[in-house]
């Protein structure tokens, strides 16, 4: 459930107005939940079974969507609700690529 946010904590996540919701993947939205809790990259690396590197590239993804760059702006995201898991694909729905 997400918590309300103070006005300073608003002001400080979305300076320029309303800020939206970041859908990620699961070890997406993992790596950033261990990030907002402080931990460095090799501790989530180490975790997750994942090198430090991909877990730089994953951070990298979410705050792509985040109008915050930092620990703090992630945490304050996680608090307001704004970082959802994205929903999984229903099974047996095929879905069209032109890589195949």
């Amino acid at each position: 459930m997400p918590k309300k946010l103070t006005k300073e904590e608003l002001r400080e996540l979305s300076p320029k107005g309303q800020p939206h919701p970041v859908f990620l993947r699961r070890q997406q939205y993992r790596v950033a939940k261990l990030y907002a809790q402080g931990l460095t990259y090799r501790e989530i690396g180490k975790k997750l079974g994942i090198s430090p590197k991909t877990v730089a590239t994953y951070l990298h993804l979410v705050y792509c969507g985040l109008p915050l760059h930092s620990r703090r702006g992630l945490q304050l995201s996680f608090k307001a609700g704004l970082i959802q898991r994205r929903k999984p694909r229903e099974p047996g729905r095929q879905v069209y690529s032109p890589w195949f």
